[in-house]
C-alpha cells in the first residue's frame, strides 16, 4: 500500500526531508510521529521535489464544494514547483503508509505555513487539520471520517453514491445506485458506517488469513448505528443491526476505482427501492415522510471519474455526530 500526498513548496528534497524531520520533532510526540521519523530514515518514506507541471491539477471547483478555503486552493493552484511525500508498507493496521505519509507532509507544510495535498480523495488540507487527524495527537483518536468521503451523482432513477477513501486501506470503495433524493442525507451515514464495518472485517480477515495471498469477506454484512459512531470516534449507541449484501464491481480501467455494490439480500422480499427506505427506518427510525429534501446544487463543470457531482440535499460529506 503507498500513500501520496502534495506540498506546495519550492526547496530541495534534501532539503524538504530534514524539514520534515524537524517539524515531526517539533509537532509531533506521539508514537506516530516516531514511526514516521523511522520510515523516514529507512526510506518506506520518500521526498521528492517535482515541478507543477509534472503532475495533474487539482480540481479546484471540486475543493470550493468541499468547503475548502479559497486561499487554501490559491496557494496549491499557484504553486509552480511541490514536494511529493509517498510512504509505504503492506496493508494492515495501523495503516502507517497514511499516517507516516500524512505526518510528514503536514510537519513540513505546517513549517512552511501551507496547506497540503490528500490525493487520495483528493481534497485540499490546512496543514493544522490534517496534525489533528492523527491518532495521538491532541488526544485524537482515529476518526474513519477524517480519511474518506462519500460523493452522490444525479441519475434518472436517483442518487449514485459513491465512498472516496476506502482505498487507502486496500478495500474496493462503496457504492449504491438509485437512492431517492430524500434518502440522500441517510444514506451517507449509512455508507459511512457500512465502511466502518466493513474495514474492521477487512482487519480482522488480514490478521487471520496466514500466509495465504487472499483474504476473504463476506458477501452479507452488518451495519448499525454505533459502526456510524465509531467512524467519527463518538460513543457508541445500541441500535438494530441491518444486512446488506456486497456485489464486486471490477473496474475496467486501472486508473478507475473498483466498487462493492450495496445491494437487498437474496431473500429481501420486496423492491430495490422500499430496501433503501427500510434500511434508513430500521437504522434511525425514520419513515420517508419524516425525510425533508433539501435542494441539492449541481457542480455542472466538476467531475469525478467522469460523473457529476451534487451536494446539498445529497449530503455528500460525511456528517458529524
Amino acid at each position: 500500500m503507498s500513500a501520496l500526498y502534495l506540498v506546495p513548496l519550492s526547496v530541495s528534497a534534501q532539503a524538504a526531508k530534514d524539514r520534515a524531520t524537524a517539524g515531526l520533532s517539533a509537532r509531533i510526540d506521539s508514537p506516530v510521529g516516531v514511526a514516521a521519523r523511522m520510515m523516514l530514515d529507512a526510506g518506506a518514506v520518500t521526498v521528492h521535489a517535482v515541478s507543477s507541471s509534472s503532475l495533474p491539477p487539482v480540481p479546484g471547483p471540486l475543493q470550493q464544494y468541499l468547503g475548502v478555503a479559497q486561499e487554501l486552493v490559491r496557494a496549491v493552484a499557484e504553486a509552480s514547483e511541490f514536494v511529493v511525500v509517498r510512504a509505504s508498507c503492506p496493508p494492515g493496521w495501523p495503516p502507517m503508509h497514511e499516517w507516516a505519509g500524512r505526518a510528514c507532509a503536514a510537519a513540513l507544510a505546517d513549517q512552511a505555513g501551507v496547506p497540503l495535498v490528500d490525493t487520495c480523495t483528493p481534497k485540499i488540507l490546512a496543514a493544522d487539520a490534517a496534525l489533528r487527524t492523527l491518532p495521538g495527537t491532541e488526544d485524537a483518536g482515529f476518526r474513519l471520517a477524517d480519511w474518506m468521503l462519500v460523493f452522490s451523482s444525479a441519475g434518472i432513477g436517483g442518487l449514485r453514491m459513491t465512498t472516496k477513501g476506502l482505498g487507502r486501506f486496500g478495500l474496493p470503495e462503496l457504492q449504491v445506485r438509485n437512492v431517492p433524493p430524500q434518502l440522500g442525507q441517510a444514506w451517507t451515514r449509512v455508507l459511512t458506517g457500512l465502511a466502518s464495518s466493513l474495514l474492521g472485517i477487512w482487519l480482522n480477515a488480514l490478521r487471520d488469513r496466514a500466509e495465504s495471498a487472499f483474504a476473504q469477506l463476506p458477501a452479507v454484512l452488518e451495519v448499525r448505528e454505533a459502526d456510524i459512531a465509531r467512524a467519527h470516534d463518538a460513543p457508541v449507541t445500541e441500535g438494530p443491526a441491518v444486512a446488506v449484501r456486497l456485489t464486486f464491481d471490477p473496474s475496467p480501467q486501472d486508473s478507475a476505482d473498483s466498487f462493492l455494490s450495496v445491494q437487498p439480500p437474496d431473500d429481501y422480499p420486496a423492491s430495490a427501492g422500499e430496501f433503501l427506505a427500510s434500511v434508513c427506518a430500521a437504522m434511525f427510525g425514520l419513515r420517508e415522510p419524516e425525510i425533508r429534501y433539501q435542494p441539492s446544487i449541481s457542480t455542472k463543470n466538476t467531475s469525478l471519474n467522469g460523473s457529476e457531482i451534487t451536494f446539498g440535499g445529497s449530503a455528500t460529506m460525511p456528517i458529524d455526530r
